[in-house]
């Protein structure tokens, strides 16, 4: 099917069904909040993989089965705003995001996020961002919903990774829950590579748990290392041979 076509089908299936279900979930948000984070990841995750299929994207994922049946911290480079779709539309997984105040006012993506459980964190307010945390390991421990976290704190926009934060290690820590380390290759060049309209390939990589449970604040600084290391031990090689050839 040529890419104008499914274009086409995108603005006639998606964008309606997209509308309906926000509506839906913003009117029962109050009263069916454990339901709606669970419809939230299952519609986002639907659109996401249809959103890929239109554009032509092929996603490979590898090591879905060490995703921890308990909560756990999901932790993944971030190449580009699309790896959001990503991990919502590959890992299947229902989940909660960290991420900035500012996108709460996002037309659509701040309605989706409040309806998955996000905690939108005001960078400038340490305060309120570790009530947030607090909020974010009581419901980790008693309802086992997972959080995802870009340690890198923003885009890199390239295949190589920037420097992890160190502050993104202290909700593991708090909630002595395991990390989930995930490598996402090649979704930089589906916004700003120089052929958009081309053929494009993604691959995901989920790695085993790390534990945290005996770890101390002294130890944060190695944590975050075997963090960063295993997340570019599956940045594949090919992936961004292919885009830069």
């Amino acid at each position: 099917m040529s890419y104008f076509l499914r274009m086409l089908l995108l603005g006639q299936l998606i964008m309606p069904y997209i509308i309906v279900v926000l509506v839906i979930q913003a009117l029962l948000r109050p009263f069916f909040r454990r339901q709606i984070r669970t419809m939230s990841s299952w519609t986002l995750g639907t659109v996401a993989r249809y959103l890929f299929w239109v554009s032509g994207t092929k996603v490979h994922v590898k090591g879905l089965e060490n995703i921890p049946k308990e909560g756990c911290v999901f932790m993944a480079n971030h190449q580009s705003s699309l790896d959001i779709l990503l991990i919502y539309g590959y890992l299947k997984t229902p989940m909660a995001m960290i991420a900035k105040k500012a996108l709460a006012h996002v037309i659509l993506v701040g309605s989706w996020m409040k309806s998955l459980g996000c905690y939108l964190i005001d960078t400038k307010d340490p305060a309120q961002a570790m009530k947030l945390f607090q909020k974010a390991v009581r419901i980790l421990k008693e309802e086992n919903y997972s959080v995802l976290i870009y340690p890198e704190g923003t885009r890199s926009r390239r295949a190589e990774m920037l420097p992890l934060k160190p502050g993104s290690m202290r909700l593991p820590l708090m909630a002595h829950c395991p990390i989930v380390p995930i490598s996402i290759s090649g979704s930089w060049k589906l916004m700003y590579g120089h052929k958009l309209l081309m053929p494009k390939h993604v691959d995901i990589v989920v790695h085993p748990p790390i534990s945290t449970e005996h770890c101390t604040k002294d130890e944060q600084v190695q944590l975050l290392q075997r963090v960063d290391t295993t997340i570019k031990s599956g940045l594949t090689r090919e992936n961004q041979e292919y885009y830069l050839n």
